[in-house]
């Protein structure tokens, strides 16, 4: 008798454990009314039978894990009591999903074990048959194909190595030649086919035959810009003609790439006989002109003016002549000129590095520490230097653009700081001596002297001092004269200090640029240079005070002293 997987054997059915008395059972609470979609739910499950589907569902998933559990198995499908009867709610969750699991596994595992022992000999019978099948319809071959054309489908390597040697001894036997040139170009490839379509060697060995004599009448074709300039049996003709003419375009000093920007393509065909050419045949059409003259190097002129006469490039004109160095041209020197036959454009890159000025900024602070109208630079500005690294490209020598890649500071700009015055200029009602650091000494005072033997009044102070010392203002005022008087004061200048006191300042060698007529100037600001001109016999300052309310001169001496 099979064993029940829900009630183990020796045990009673936990439910009737658990089972109470009458009298101790809860009064049964009022059965809640069902909603309108729990009818109906009840209605279609009764209607579709369900129950019954879900017993035969139950009964199926009892049959497969009757079937992957030992015989000798304590397992049961029903949960235990005991485990739902633990206080702690997330060990009944685990428990209760646990279970659940471990029946999902034992009924795929039930399924396997029911499924397998028919699947397995029934997989294998499929397998023999098809095999068989296959073996007897399809076929490992190797294909031959020469360039992207398919020639055939040979059985073996031996196979194919015997159309061959059959088809090196016919080329041997018929021509010059000495060599199977059609050895590199048939690729073979494993491939699966019908056997049906393996190819007849006889087919095999014709098509290589024709190949090979198509192969030997064929030569390579130099196509420049779209026109055929000339075949040749060798292609590295082609290749060794434009790295040899590209080479004048290169200065080979500045580590430059190239790019040759014509249309240039290398063609094996059958061309016609007329079209041979040797490589110096071909290295001629970039050398010579079709429409060739002779220029005259002339007084002043260069390589590059000479090729833009003429509309072409300094390379094309160093080729045409056949020079390495176009630049060793002189006076004199005649040279071909004119149109090539063919020209390349050559594109070259190169990087070049040099550097960029980053102006000072100027800086300008107002101080009262100077008088308005007044400048002195505190510190002087001087220009950064940025080094650039900067991609070129030419096209046949001429520059065509020019790409910065880099950019590094190495010397960073200095602000130049001017400070500007702003300190009102005022009289200060006291004068100072008006030479430079205290120089020179009083010559000749104020009032009554002999010059050259004649007796006169002086209206000054001589002071004096070397020639070119500074001569300052005795006091802050505005300049009210500026002139030059032949035979007397000669260079001079005369300020007014707004309290109806106004210096002058004589005999100067020259006047200080930016005093004119209206300037203000502050006390001890340099007006002047000392000199000897007007009428004078020495090197002297010629200071005198003018009273403007007594219209008088009056002694200076004790105001500077």
């Amino acid at each position: 008798m099979p064993r029940n997987i829900y009630t183990p054997a020796g045990r009673q059915e936990w439910t009737t454990s658990v089972r109470r008395s009458a009298s101790e059972r809860k009064p049964e609470k009022k059965r809640k009314k069902r909603s309108p979609f729990a009818k109906f739910l009840r209605r279609l499950s009764k209607r579709l039978k369900l129950d019954k589907f879900a017993e035969k569902l139950l009964a199926l998933r009892d049959y497969f894990v009757l079937k992957a559990l030992p015989d000798n198995s304590a397992f049961t499908v029903e949960l235990k009591y005991s485990h739902l009867q633990h206080t702690s709610f997330l060990y009944r969750t685990v428990f209760i999903i646990g279970h659940v699991l471990k029946i999902a596994g034992l009924v795929l595992l039930g399924i396997l074990k029911t499924v397998l022992p028919v699947v397995i000999p029934a997989a294998g019978i499929f397998v023999i048959i098809f095999s068989s099948w296959a073996a007897s319809v399809y076929s490992v071959a190797l294909e031959v194909r020469i360039g992207d054309e398919h020639v055939a489908f040979v059985q073996d390597q031996q196979t194919f190595d015997d159309i061959r040697a059959s088809v090196e001894n016919r080329i041997y036997a018929s021509s010059e030649e000495n060599e199977y040139i059609m050895e590199s170009i048939p690729t073979l490839s494993f491939v699966i086919i019908e056997k049906d379509e393996l190819t007849d060697t006889g087919k095999i060995e014709e098509t290589l035959y024709n190949s090979f004599q198509e192969y030997i009448g064929q030569s390579y074709g130099f196509f420049f810009d779209g026109q055929l300039l000339g075949t040749s049996k060798n292609e590295n003709d082609f290749s060794r003609l434009l790295e040899e003419v590209a080479s004048w375009y290169l200065s080979g000093e500045r580590n430059e790439t190239y790019e040759i920007l014509n249309s240039i393509e290398v063609v094996r065909d059958t061309y016609p006989k007329n079209y041979e050419r040797s490589y110096s045949d071909l290295l001629s059409l970039f050398k010579t002109s079709s429409n060739p003259s002779v220029h005259k190097v002339s007084k002043n002129e260069t390589p590059e003016s000479i090729a833009e006469m003429y509309g072409i490039s300094v390379p094309v004109l160093a080729l045409l002549n056949n020079l390495n160095n176009i630049n060793s041209v002189n006076t004199g020197d005649t040279l071909t000129v004119g149109k090539p036959f063919c020209e390349l454009k050559v594109q070259t890159k190169y990087q070049v590095k040099y550097s960029e000025i980053i102006p000072f900024d100027t800086k300008r602070v107002y101080t009262d520490s100077l008088y308005e109208g007044t400048t002195e630079t505190k510190q002087n500005g001087s220009n950064g230097i940025y080094e650039i690294t900067a991609e070129v490209v030419e096209v046949n020598g001429v520059e065509s653009s020019r790409t910065e890649v880099a950019r590094k500071r190495v010397q960073d700009p200095v602000t130049r700081q001017i400070l500007i015055g702003t300190k009102t200029i005022a009289p200060s009602g006291h004068f100072i001596w008006p030479i430079i650091n205290h120089l020179g000494s009083i010559s000749s005072g104020f009032g009554k002297r002999t010059l050259g033997g004649v007796p006169n009044f002086h209206r000054g102070t001589d002071i004096a001092v070397d020639y070119g010392t500074k001569i300052l203002a005795a006091d802050a005022g505005v300049i009210v004269e500026k002139g030059f008087q032949e035979n007397g004061l000669g260079n001079y200048v005369a300020i007014d200090h707004g309290n109806g006191i106004v210096s002058y300042y004589g005999h100067c060698s020259r006047i200080e640029s930016g005093i004119n007529k209206g300037t203000k100037v502050y006390q001890g600001q340099v007006i002047a240079y000392v000199g000897r001109t007007g009428k004078a016999t020495g090197y002297h300052l010629h200071f005198a005070l003018y009273n403007k309310e007594t219209g008088e001169y009056f002694d200076a001496a004790p105001f500077i002293s």
